[in-house]
């Protein structure tokens, strides 16, 4: 089993309220470092540290707890905090470009 330390970006769907009402629910799916408005105001960026055989099961997961959370949320952005190259390889790379 590895370790994966996920940096994620999601956006909360207008029609789904204000994004701080999720923070509980966010807190609870096991999300750390919480920011919200960070690149927009309906854009939420928060850390998770998952276990998994791949990256790609991590992100599964990570997908998951998001989904569970915050029904309808899209992640826009994933940074793997240990090994960004592997997330390139999946195309999982900042959709936005450039630096988060």
């Amino acid at each position: 089993m590895n370790t994966y330390e996920l940096l994620l970006y999601i956006e909360i769907p207008s029609d789904s309220g204000h994004p701080e009402s999720f923070r509980s629910a966010l807190s609870d799916a096991g999300c750390e470092d919480i920011r919200f408005g960070d690149r927009g105001p309906r854009r939420v960026s928060l850390n998770l540290t998952l276990l998994g055989n791949t990256l790609a099961k991590a992100f599964e997961e990570a997908e998951a707890a998001i989904q569970s959370a915050v029904p309808n949320a899209d992640i826009i952005g994933v940074i793997d905090l240990k090994d960004i190259d592997e997330l390139a390889d999946l195309g999982l790379q900042d959709s936005e470009g450039g630096e988060p």
